[in-house]
């Protein structure tokens, strides 16, 4: 039987990742919107596990989404140094 593509990356992982790096949820996300994510594999899960800003307005809220793009077209990373005369 061959393996699922979920336990294709979460061996890579195993395989690249040190084993003092823990995993909670071996969800293997190929999309996500609102609370719902959708694994390599196509089933659909109810994210239960999202972080605090997931939690606040679900995974890729348009405006949220359309704000990245916005800021991507202008810049995405800029450096700067800030000297302080004490």
């Amino acid at each position: 039987m061959s393996k699922s593509n979920s336990e294709l990356l979460l061996e890579r992982r195993k395989n690249a990742v040190a084993n003092g790096v823990g995993i909670f949820n071996t969800a293997t996300v190929q999309s996500a919107k609102g609370a719902t994510i959708i694994d390599v594999d196509g089933r659909e899960l109810i994210d239960f596990t999202g972080g605090i800003g997931v939690i606040n307005a679900g995974h890729c809220p348009q405006p949220v989404v359309d704000a990245i793009i916005d800021q991507a077209q202008k810049y995405i990373h800029t450096w700067s140094m800030t000297s302080v005369n004490i």
